[in-house]
């Protein structure tokens, strides 16, 4: 299975674009390192063998299903905490 969580700073960047465009990559069988190491934005500041390192391993088809299902589910409640924050606005203000 895939490695990424070795990588600390991208877990903790889950939110970011560039995170999720990596995820969506991976959930449509992209496995080339070299491709989605060109996703990570300003790669060439950061220690590129880490980040390479974090997307080492292998996805196979079950995987990318329930990577697939924890990404929807992951917008889901993001969208629903979204909603609930301004719910609370307007009923605050």
């Amino acid at each position: 299975m895939l490695t990424a969580v070795k990588h600390h700073s991208m877990v903790s960047m889950i939110e970011s674009k560039t995170v999720l465009n990596i995820i969506e990559l991976i959930i449509k069988g992209e496995t080339e390192i070299n491709k989605l190491l060109e996703k990570v934005l300003g790669t060439k500041n950061r220690k590129d063998d880490l980040v390479a390192q974090s997307l080492e391993g292998f996805i196979l088809p079950e995987h990318r299903f329930l990577l697939s299902q924890q990404l929807e589910q992951y917008r889901l409640y993001y969208k629903q905490a979204e909603e609930l924050q301004n719910q609370m606005l307007a009923i605050c203000n």
